[in-house]
């Protein structure tokens, strides 16, 4: 699956979806001050760069997949 599309998907998940997903992979969930749109972003960021480190997706290629 190409990483555009893994993040659309990831974006349709709910914040809780996001979360157990999150806790099941041992990463936090702690987003601070972050709400909205902004905190399931983050949340969907933090997702796709777990499983990027897991290979359970393929990263980007730009180098960006520990940020």
């Amino acid at each position: 699956m190409k990483t555009a599309t893994t993040l659309k998907i990831m974006k349709t998940l709910s914040i809780s979806e996001l979360k157990d997903a999150l806790t099941a992979l041992g990463v936090s969930t702690v987003t601070g001050s972050l709400r909205g749109e902004a905190r399931r972003d983050e949340l969907a960021k933090r997702l796709h760069q777990a499983r990027v480190a897991s290979g359970q997706v393929a990263g980007s290629g730009d180098g960006n997949e520990g940020e």
